[in-house]
C-alpha cells in the first residue's frame, strides 16, 4: 500500500509539471500546481549531468568476464 501511494504522489507531481508545461506557466506561478509539484521526487526524475554515461559503459565492458565469473560462481554454490 506504501509503494502504490508513493508512486501515486509521483505521478501527481509529474502531471502538475506536464499541466504547467503545456499551458506556458512556471511551476511556482500557481500555489496548487506548487504543492502536487513538490510531490515528485527530483532526482529520481532527473538526469545528474556530472555522470558519464560512456564511462560508465566502458568500466563494465571491462569488468564483464570478472562479473560474468561471480555470477557463474554463486549460481552453482546454490544448494
Amino acid at each position: 500500500m506504501r509503494l502504490v501511494l508513493k508512486r501515486y504522489r509521483i505521478a501527481a507531481g509529474n502531471e502538475a509539471l506536464a499541466y504547467t508545461q503545456a499551458t506556458g506557466q512556471t511551476v511556482r506561478a500557481d500555489k496548487t500546481w506548487a504543492n502536487l509539484y513538490d510531490l515528485r521526487n527530483h532526482l529520481a526524475h532527473s538526469r545528474l549531468p556530472d555522470i558519464d554515461e560512456g564511462l560508465v559503459r566502458r568500466f563494465t565492458w571491462a569488468r564483464l568476464d570478472s562479473l560474468h565469473a561471480t555470477t557463474q560462481h554463486h549460481l552453482q554454490i546454490r544448494p
